[in-house]
């Protein structure tokens, strides 16, 4: 059940919210679909066929993503009602220790499963430039490789150079990329290789008397490095939706291109996909955030175009 309403915003990657009922669209997942059947798919069914084998695995992955942030702020969401019940002095004190267990769980999760997403994006692109990509041009180990080793090397094609300066983009320090994996400073590297954990507590601002949550990432030992998990998150991510909005659109262009080049009748698909959200379904009706739902931007489909549901 979805309480209040949210403004929307023009997106393809994103919560959509649809008759009463949320969904995640996450448009770059056309590509590999595309891919996967034909007319761009050559090879016969049921043989080998890469493209549709990430495919499978890119929505695995991603269910996953939105399985885990949904997980995380079902955790924000518990301890916030916690601290309302007393916090510590109220009658369920040991129940801190569990909910701050699970919510390091889902946001390595989360951020493990962004990398996976990302990695298989990264993958996919080469077969969206070249009818048969060769061995050098596929980035098997993921979404740093092409960025650093493959996409420098490519042949020209007419979107290269604005590909090319899309990825630049994430150079900088502050993009999404370096927040979430970059080297030695992303979330994912200091929850995977550093002493962080995500740290749990409650503050009254002052002339409140209501306890505020916080989900601090903290580097356990110094007081060097602090992060407002949540809200980290949900920035990163928006900036993510952002940077994939204009991949997407850069992609199916070059598609729509390669089509006419190639002789194949093949027009962009007008409905966006996404999952029902939440993932798992529960006999009792569980209502969805009016904010803030999975950390994820709030998005319409662009004028004209549905989301599908007929991919979840």
């Amino acid at each position: 059940m979805i309480s209040g309403t949210i403004p929307n915003m023009p997106r393809r990657h994103g919560i959509s919210l649809e008759q009463n009922q949320a969904v995640g669209l996450f448009g770059v997942w056309d590509l590999f679909e595309i891919l996967a059947r034909p007319p761009f798919r050559t090879t016969p069914l049921g043989t080998s066929h890469e493209p549709t084998n990430l495919a499978f695995h890119f929505r695995r992955a991603l269910e996953l993503l939105f399985y885990c942030l949904d997980g995380f702020q079902m955790k924000h969401t518990a301890f916030d009602k916690f601290l309302e019940e007393g916090g510590i002095a109220g009658p369920n004190a040991g129940a801190f220790y569990e909910i701050q267990t699970e919510a390091n769980v889902f946001a390595q999760a989360v951020l493990s499963n962004l990398n996976i997403v990302l990695d298989d994006i990264a993958r996919i692109i080469p077969f969206v430039l070249f009818a048969l990509p060769t061995e050098s041009q596929k980035p098997k180990q993921g979404f740093l490789q092409l960025k650093k080793h493959r996409l420098p090397k490519y042949p020209s094609t007419s979107i290269l150079p604005q590909l090319k300066a899309l990825f630049d983009e994430l150079d900088d320090k502050s993009s999404w990329l370096e927040r979430s994996i970059g080297y030695g400073i992303g979330m994912r590297q200091r929850l995977s290789h550093y002493t962080d954990l995500i740290i749990l507590s409650g503050s009254a601002p002052p002339g409140e008397a209501r306890m505020r949550s916080n989900f601090e990432l903290v580097s356990i030992g110094t007081s060097e490095y602090k992060v407002d998990f949540p809200t980290s998150l949900k920035t990163l991510l928006q900036d993510l939706c952002d940077w994939l909005d204009r991949l997407d659109a850069l992609l199916v262009e070059h598609l729509c291109n390669r089509a006419k080049r190639e002789g194949i009748e093949w027009q962009p698909p007008k409905k966006c996909p996404g999952y029902l959200l939440p993932i798992v379904r529960s006999a009792t009706v569980r209502e969805i955030p009016k904010v803030d739902y999975l950390y994820l931007p709030l998005c319409v489909p662009p004028h004209g175009v549905q989301s599908d549901s007929s991919m979840l």
